[in-house]
């Protein structure tokens, strides 16, 4: 019999506690841990296979959230919000340093008020599990550490630094009374939310990223037990592996992680090390990439007797923080691929790190973030104050695109956990594993291949039905229902930058952010803001940002291509004055700092995600207009040379008048740079020009143009493959914005530039010199199809001759896109001699006028 168990369904839990006897399945068996009966009857056990509740089997979704970097009047929101996307257990690090900043005096009140927060849990029908250390990490200062007590630890060590790092995190008598004392406070705040007390505290994990060894756990579990933490589940971090054996079965339940990427790594490239493997399916739990700065190279090697526990995971990347060395820009699928290996391999618990997104407290008067000019942390540089994570829920409350995919997950394990939590895995191969009837694909991985595909499905009269898969699954929904959107040319200037220092290596071998005093050399913009404005969002150009609120800090943000973001509603009450600081970068950035961008176009979920980024390039004074409808088309297609990043000047942003562009929302505003809105930096392109040629030569004619060009985007996903076939991203898109403008006129010209990528990425000339024209006269003539006009006028523009930086990009794909005219009808090609450029890869603005010129020229060719 199939039972469809939802923890977040009251009809549930009643019908639940009817249930007396506690059935298991024929290999599996109960691990006693702590007191597992509620005062209503409800049992939790943990098992060789999974959880049940009053017998039945439950595949939860757990998420972690941290009460103190929440505002305490969002936390009701947030929860619920948890709850809708599918999470049931709620998991949270209590912070030492957070609650006994002076030793002795301990503060749970406001945003640190533990107990008022699992009160908020339960009242959203949530269960819990408080992570008390002592020690957390969390890219805390010190790792969670109060400074009295790391000043301590150097006492004893009579400043000897290696040996209080080695007393610290031990059975040193002097440190565990120091813990001791720590349990029996937070005990105090969590005793009336046990799940024996009729509480949602389901577990508590001990420590946090350590090697033990055994018997430093059993110290730290008696110390718990004693303080009176009683729960159905205590758990500890499976990674790394154990200095030594566990020598007591069923103490401790292991939980497990992977990330897709790191922070912490110290080599300045993508993927570095084994994070590919995080995505193939394998009966290791174990991850090999968690704290590498610490620990160095690791296996995927479980310990000895692993297979006794059931496989549960804590620390599934969510997404990821940045460093100051290392900026990450993660993709939903990373998230929904993580989890879908880990149940294919046979977890029961999928446990998302973060799920919720965090800031860090500013009222310490001291940076809270991990730093590596603290003494004890795991040394590297965060932000002061946010602790964004790129996690299904942003450090706001809002939900983000991999939510919604972490959701239907959450559903499919809901509704066949009895079934799929006693099938253990087959593993068919690294990229596919049966457990029972379901199947379970992945061959996505994160920047290798990031055109894989992930899903679940299951067998049904010898065919596999897809029950979920992850490219339908990035639903395109509005991040901010409200937001100012601002860059920082729209805000008034009160300081122009100056110098920054040099970028300097830290103690631990990779760059740090410079000292307090560099700030000097910020440019300084005052920032409009006005009663009603929710969420605020600056795009900027430089090495970090900040947001200061009537001179307090109140966000801060390393640059990675995305804006700064702020929920004004967290603004002090009374503030005045916004004013945000750039940094510019100092020398020798590029050489020491690794900013990983995303690959605008290689799947729906990038564009879904990086949608976010287009957005922030709209004017908010744009407005809806009411278009002619006989207007001349224009379809613009390619990658940023279409789009454009040369800088503009005043007279660009004037309207043009009979001019008009589709906005992002398939809505005529009034036309003028950008036309795009790709991202943030989207700025002077080709059409520009091309459009006021058009007009200056037919006075009674209104033109409209249709933005589609993408960044960085390779041909591929330009490509329309054959029939049945999923379509190129970009090409569907594109298509898509096309047929909405044919409502208000007809298509006289298709504006491409694209190919950097591709010569980039090119082993040798003659191929893509080959292929590249087949391959565009292929996809423009079906598009021509598809669109109904099917002799639309194509123009295809060369990519800029200095294009050289690994190799003469250019001799790699332009002959080729020379050969168009001869494959495709009515079609021209504009060369790019001559032109200059602002940067590596972009034409400057006078070289973009001549560009748009050339464009219309070979227009009227045709």
């Amino acid at each position: 019999m199939k039972f469809a168990v939802n923890l977040n369904h009251k009809s549930f839990w009643a019908a639940s506690a009817m249930i007396l006897a506690v059935s298991v399945h024929a290999d599996e068996r109960i691990i006693p841990q702590g007191a597992n009966v509620a005062p209503n009857g409800d049992r939790l056990d943990v098992t060789s296979k999974c959880l049940r509740l009053n017998g039945r089997a439950l595949i939860p979704v757990m998420g972690e959230m941290h009460y103190s970097r929440v505002p305490r009047d969002e936390w009701a929101k947030s929860l619920a919000t948890m709850k809708e996307g599918g999470v049931s257990i709620v998991s949270t690090y209590v912070f030492w340093n957070h609650h006994e900043w002076n030793e002795g005096e301990w503060d749970f009140s406001g945003n640190r008020d533990l107990s008022a927060f699992l009160g908020e849990v339960k009242k959203a029908g949530l269960w819990a599990v408080v992570r008390i250390g002592p020690w957390a990490h969390g890219e805390c200062r010190e790792g969670g550490f109060p400074d009295w007590l790391v000043d301590k630890a150097y006492e004893w060590a009579n400043g000897d630094a290696k040996k209080a790092r080695q007393i610290l995190r031990s059975r040193d008598a002097r440190f565990l009374g120091e813990t001791k004392k720590l349990f029996e406070r937070v005990h105090s705040e969590v005793a009336p939310h046990l799940w024996k007390n009729g509480g949602p505290v389901v577990g508590v994990q001990l420590e946090n990223e350590s090697r033990g060894p055994w018997p430093y756990y059993q110290a730290l579990k008696k110390l718990a037990v004693d303080a009176g933490f009683d729960v159905p589940m205590y758990t500890r971090t499976g990674w790394p592996k154990l200095n030594g054996p566990e020598t007591t079965f069923g103490e401790l339940i292991p939980l497990y992680g992977d990330y897709a990427e790191g922070f912490w790594d110290r080599e300045l490239k993508s993927m570095p090390g084994s994070y590919k493997d995080a995505f193939a399916m394998r009966p290791a739990r174990t991850s090999s990439v968690i704290a590498t700065e610490q620990l160095g190279k690791q296996k995927s090697e479980d310990a000895k007797g692993a297979e006794k526990y059931p496989y549960f995971t804590c620390e599934l990347g969510g997404g990821m923080a940045s460093s100051y060395h290392r900026r990450l820009v993660m993709e939903p699928m990373d998230a929904f691929a993580l989890a879908v290996v880990k149940l294919g391999s046979g977890s029961n618990l999928p446990g998302f790190y973060m799920y919720h997104g965090g800031s860090n407290p500013t009222d310490f008067g001291v940076n809270m973030a991990e730093s590596q000019r603290d003494r004890f942390t795991n040394w590297n540089d965060l932000p002061v104050v946010s602790y964004e994570f790129m996690a299904p829920i942003s450090e706001f409350g809002e939900p983000q695109y991999a939510y919604w995919m972490i959701k239907a997950l959450a559903d499919f394990c809901r509704e066949n956990a009895e079934e799929l939590a006693v099938a253990d895995p087959v593993f068919v191969s690294k990229h596919e594993t049966r457990r029972g009837r379901f199947i379970f694909h992945n061959d996505y991985v994160r920047r290798v291949n990031p055109d894989g595909e992930c899903w679940i499905g299951v067998e049904k009269d010898g065919k596999v039905e897809r029950l979920l898969d992850g490219r339908t699954l990035a639903v395109r929904r509005p991040l901010v229902a409200e937001c100012r959107r601002l860059s920082t040319t729209d805000l008034k200037l009160l300081k122009p930058a100056g110098t920054p220092p040099p970028v300097a290596v830290g103690p631990n071998g990779v760059a740090m952010p410079p000292e307090e005093g560099a700030w000097d050399a910020a440019a300084e913009y005052e920032v409009p803001f006005k009663d009603g404005d929710t969420m605020l969002e600056i795009a900027y150009d430089g090495d970090m940002a900040r947001l200061y609120a009537d001179g307090v800090l109140v966000q801060d943000d390393f640059w990675k291509g995305l804006p700064i973001r702020y929920a004004l509603r967290r603004l002090p009450k009374g503030t005045k004055r916004l004013v945000l600081k750039v940094l510019p970068r100092g020398a020798g950035w590029e050489d020491k700092v690794y900013v990983d961008r995303a690959r605008a176009g290689s799947s729906a979920d990038d564009i879904a995600r990086y949608e976010a980024v287009g957005e922030l390039a709209r004017d908010p004074a744009e407005k809806p207009v009411d278009a002619p409808k006989d207007m001349k088309l224009v379809l613009c297609m390619g990658q940023s040379n279409m789009a454009g990043r040369a800088k503009m000047s005043d007279a660009d942003r004037e309207v043009v008048p009979r001019a008009y562009k589709l906005d992002r929302d398939g809505r005529w505003v009034a036309a003028k740079a950008p036309y795009h809105f790709d991202k943030t930096v989207a700025a002077v392109g080709p059409v520009d020009e091309f459009v006021r040629r058009y007009l200056a030569d037919h006075p009674g004619e209104s033109i409209g143009v249709v933005p589609c060009a993408v960044g960085g985007s390779p041909f591929y996903s330009w490509d329309p493959p054959p029939k049945g076939e999923r379509k190129g991203v970009n090409y569907a898109k594109a298509l898509e914005r096309a047929k909405i403008a044919q409502a208000n006129g007809k298509f006289i010209a298709i504006l491409w530039h694209q190919g950097e990528t591709d010569a980039a990425k090119a082993k040798d000339e003659a191929g893509l010199n080959e292929s590249y024209p087949k391959d565009f006269a292929r996809m423009m003539s079906e598009l021509r199809r598809e669109l109904g006009e099917g002799d639309i006028p194509v123009i295809a523009g060369e990519i800029g001759r200095w294009m050289r930086p690994d190799g003469d990009h250019a001799a790699r794909i332009n002959p080729g896109i020379g050969k168009i005219p001869s494959l495709l009808p009515k079609s021209a090609v504009v060369s790019s001699e001559g032109l200059s450029n602002q940067d590596r890869h972009h034409f400057n603005r006078e070289a973009q006028r001549i560009l748009g010129g050339r464009y219309y020229d070979a227009f009227k060719s045709l």
